[in-house]
Order: C-alpha cells, then sequence, then structure tokens
C-alpha cells in the first residue's frame, strides 16, 4: 500500500511541476491522499505473515509459552488463538517470509 501511495505522489508531482503552480498540486494532491484514505478504511486485513510457535491442547503450557515469547520478542506482538480444541500461539507482524525467516 505504502509504494502505490508513494507512486501516486510521484505521478501527481511529475504531471502538474510544469503546468501548475505549487498550491493547485497541493489541492490535487490532498484530493488523492483524501480519495486513498477512504479506500483505506474499507481494507480490514492485510497480506502478511506471522510465525507459529505453539501448537497444543494445555492452556497453561500455551501460556507459559506466550510469557517467554514476551520475555525474548518484545518488539514483537505474541498471538494467543483458540481453535477448539487447540491453542495455538503466533508472534509477529511480518511484510514477508524473508522478514519473519530473519525475526527467528
Amino acid at each position: 500500500m505504502l509504494r502505490i501511495f508513494i507512486f501516486l505522489i510521484f505521478c501527481s508531482f511529475s504531471y502538474f511541476a510544469n503546468a501548475q503552480s505549487a498550491l493547485d498540486v497541493t489541492e490535487v494532491l490532498e484530493k488523492k491522499l483524501d480519495s486513498i484514505a477512504e479506500k483505506n478504511k474499507s481494507i480490514k486485513m492485510i497480506k502478511g505473515y506471522r510465525i507459529q510457535v505453539y501448537l497444543g491442547r494445555s492452556r497453561q503450557e500455551s501460556d507459559g509459552i506466550k510469557e517467554r515469547l514476551y520475555r525474548l520478542k518484545t518488539n514483537e506482538m505474541v498471538y494467543l488463538l483458540y481453535k477448539q480444541p487447540d491453542y495455538i500461539i503466533k508472534y509477529g507482524d511480518f511484510s514477508s517470509k524473508t522478514d519473519a525467516y530473519y525475526s527467528l
């Protein structure tokens, strides 16, 4: 999404650089940014990756693993999910598999 945003800004600046004043460019850019913001409000999920650390039926064991992950990976989010009858622990919000791999 960030790439699309940067591309739109670049296109807007290059298109209007020769023909219009800076004030006109700002107005057009604000309109485009507002339309992008409206589209972004409708997005509920973004494609990404998380690392699954645990899958089991013990709540106590999953809580212990979750606490250890909080201590080891302080800058990553840790998620405890329950899908009957299993507890699943995942961590991280990675944009690519490579980012996830390097966090190991």
